[in-house]
């Protein structure tokens, strides 16, 4: 009976026979095959063409009791395709040999918990590194997430952050099944270059069962994080110079042993998370940190915390940051999406990116990643850790990646290019402004050089720049990261091959432009797709992403698959394009609207009504509802009063401006003169002055509404110049 799949929308193989079938059938059908991992990588470059993964990700598990099954609906597959778990190749065995002791783990076994396992058979003690731990035996270094499996950890060429550890040379074998069916092992010294093709391969050789890994004797690790100002790094770390304590050195010195830092570039917020760990020795235990255990000293944990704590966990403040960054922080974005009226647009902008994204944004973010403490004596109180290896590298486990869902690029280049490429990046982020920034951070961290082929670390330690942008965010990921591609292009950059890619563009030459630079960019590009033809010679495992990114051509008619949804879906009026040169892009280029090159006296009115209203509903608020001065009919009156003098000031701009303030001053004053005259003859009761500092009414009021008269228009005019100075007249 041919091997049906389950209502998940995955096939399951059993054992290497049933998935050998299950390929020699995709391969005689002219079928694709794809295997998902944890599905961590972009979507694309995961499934099989046309699988509905949404849908699938959210799927209830078979062995769910029927009564909760009946909330959700079989995942349906693809025409001609093969979507493939490895949930049941989940053994782990340890072999001691001469030198060492060796795991051999099936590929579908996690590296740590996946919480979204959609087998939910995933659990910290049948995790890769937990079983290690019990064996008192370790590999020395792993990302910053452990929810992968191991054959998808091992696809994209994912690693740790260090320049001294990595788990790629403890990959010691790789059994793999290529696309004719047949079962290779290769390793370091069996089979050299296939080994160095299979070690990154993205699926496209074959499907990885089972890896190999030589492990070392477990260990803790001890570190801290702080978090401060740039310049608050002064005399420890140089962010952007060559010079001593420059960010090369902080990366191969004993402190960055294991390091990342988040550099958050907003305006006014401009600050670096570090995070740094070291290796434990064995005069780091005392009796506060550790205890004896069977005459052995046994680490007493202090978890590192990525968001503070509530409650003894980090799910409420998740819960808080996912409402900043869906219901908070891009409402600017969908606001922009509304307004179709050019002029307004721009007025809009320049509103939310001075008072927004340059003062509450900052404020919002400190509250978010605040600043650390200082202690009486003015030394930094950094957060102080100590774990053990499984728990404690991987620094990230603690964030839901659906809660607070991202999406990024990495960018590898030589470390030797890292102060290069941080005084661009800064300069980058000076001139652009909030597109560039985003209001999310950069990770920065180094790696290893790698012997894999495809590796983005083949041949060379690269300095990683991970990029990241809310899931919820309106901006297509594809355009936003494009101006960082252009800008590190210079430095032979590489990117890893599970994260957003260059080359999305529906436009083929510019696809065609990006797959030649990255080719150049790895010397075994070409011996990899020979690689590949031998093993997989009727495409099996190709979906239209990869064919996309390799060039990749179909061999025979219909071959070729309606690929996944790539880009970020739009609202219609939201388009967002930048240029080649990298120029701050303005509302004509964000979103579609023709540039106002000259601006009607319209954009000035607007805008000065507004720094009118800045400038002069404090003085009511403070003359009436503050010191009593001034009491009104009704807040109507108030009201209307405010809306007339603003009339006058914005009509002192368009029809006088360049006369300056001095015009709208005198308007301003004609403006209170007719008022008083109204109030007069509607019997003096539209509002009343109190007496002030011991003068009568009368004179108490004549000061006040000079201030008003000369005050307000003069505040309004300098406001509006420096928010406006764009559309202002100069």
């Amino acid at each position: 009976m041919p091997i049906q799949p389950g209502e998940d929308g995955f096939y399951h193989p059993q054992n290497e026979q049933e998935l050998r079938e299950i390929i020699l059938e995709a391969r005689d059908k002219n079928y694709e095959l794809r295997v998902k991992g944890s599905g961590h990588s972009v979507p694309q470059a995961i499934y099989v063409d046309g699988f509905p993964y949404r849908q699938a990700e959210y799927y209830a598990p078979s062995d769910v009791a029927n009564k909760y099954r009946r909330n959700f609906l079989p995942v349906p597959i693809p025409p001609r395709t093969f979507p493939v778990l490895l949930d049941n190749f989940n053994t782990v065995e340890f072999e001691q040999r001469d030198d060492a002791v060796y795991v051999r783990s099936g590929a579908g076994v996690h590296l740590g918990r996946d919480p979204y396992d959609p087998t939910e058979r995933s659990t910290h003690f049948n995790s890769l590194f937990y079983q290690m731990e019990k064996q008192g035996v370790c590999v020395p270094d792993m990302g910053g997430i452990t929810h992968q499996t191991v054959g998808g950890f091992l696809a994209t060429g994912s690693a740790g952050g260090s320049t001294i550890h990595s788990l790629e040379p403890w990959i010691n074998e790789i059994k793999f099944i290529d696309g004719t069916g047949t079962t290779h092992t290769c390793s370091r010294t069996n089979n050299k270059d296939m080994f160095d093709a299979v070690g990154v391969s993205m699926g496209l050789l074959g499907v990885v069962i089972e890896v190999t890994f030589k492990t070392t004797k477990r260990f803790d690790i001890k570190g801290t994080e702080e978090r401060r100002p740039y310049q608050d790094y002064k005399g420890e770390i140089d962010f952007f110079g060559d010079g001593p304590n420059n960010l090369y050195d902080f990366f191969h010195s004993p402190k960055g042993e294991y390091a990342r830092i988040l550099w958050w570039p907003q305006k006014g917020t401009e600050k670096m998370t570090v995070w740094s760990a070291q290796t434990m020795q064995a005069d780091d235990y005392n009796h506060q940190n550790s205890r004896i255990v069977d005459g052995e000293r046994v680490l007493i944990p202090k978890p590192y915390q990525e968001v503070s704590w509530l409650f003894g966990s980090a799910l409420l403040q998740e819960y808080l940051g996912d409402l900043f960054y869906t219901a908070v922080s891009y409402w600017p974005t969908w606001l922009y999406a509304k307004i179709k009226n050019s002029w307004l647009a721009m007025f809009i902008q320049q509103l939310v990116e001075k008072f927004w994204y340059g003062g509450i944004l900052s404020w919002l973010l400190d509250v978010f990643v605040p600043t650390d403490k200082k202690d009486d004596a003015g030394n930094w109180e950094p957060q102080e850790f100590r774990d053990t290896w499984w728990r404690g590298l991987p620094m990230d486990n603690q964030m839901d990646d659906r809660l607070m869902g991202v999406v990024f690029t990495e960018i590898w280049v030589p470390s030797d290019h890292i102060a290069k490429v941080m005084r661009g990046l800064k300069a980058h982020y000076d001139k652009v402004g909030l597109f560039a920034t985003g209001t999310f951070s950069a990770e920065l961290y180094c790696t290893m050089k790698s012997d894999f082929w495809m590796s983005p670390a083949y041949g060379t330690e690269v300095f990683r720049v991970d990029l990241f942008l809310s899931a919820t965010d309106l901006f297509d990921p594809a355009v936003y990261y494009e101006q960082f591609w252009e800008l590190l292009k210079p430095y032979h950059m590489r990117t890893h091959w599970g994260k957003w890619q260059p080359g999305a563009s529906d436009k083929e030459p510019k696809r065609t432009e990006w797959r030649d630079y990255m080719k150049k960019q790895y010397p075994k590009w070409d011996d990899f797709l020979a690689m590949r033809d031998k093993h997989d010679p009727d495409q099996v495992f190709v979906n239209e992403y990869w064919r996309e990114r390799f060039g990749i051509k179909p061999l025979k008619p219909g071959q070729s698959h309606p690929p996944l949804e790539w880009h970020a879906a739009e609202p219609p009026h939201l388009k967002k394009e930048i240029d080649s040169t990298l120029v701050k892009p303005n509302m004509a280029l964000l979103f579609g609207q023709k540039p106002l090159d000259k601006p009607s006296p319209l954009v000035y009115f607007v805008s000065v009504i507004y720094t009118f209203i800045f400038a002069a509903v404090p003085i009511w608020i403070m003359g009436n509802s503050v010191t009593g001065w001034c009491e009104f009919e009704s807040l109507g009156i108030q009201i209307g009063i405010t809306a007339v003098v603003g009339l006058l000031v914005g009509f002192g701009v368009v029809l006088f401006r360049l006369w300056g303030p001095l015009m709208m001053v005198i308007l301003t004053a004609i403006g209170v003169i007719v008022a008083n005259i109204i109030d007069i003859v509607t019997g003096g009761t539209l509002w009343v002055w109190t007496s002030m500092f011991g003068l009568s009414t009368f004179w108490t009021g004549v000061i006040c509404e000079l201030s008003v008269a000369v005050f307000v228009p003069i505040a309004s005019w300098l406001t509006g110049s420096k928010l406006f100075s764009k559309y202002w007249p100069k």
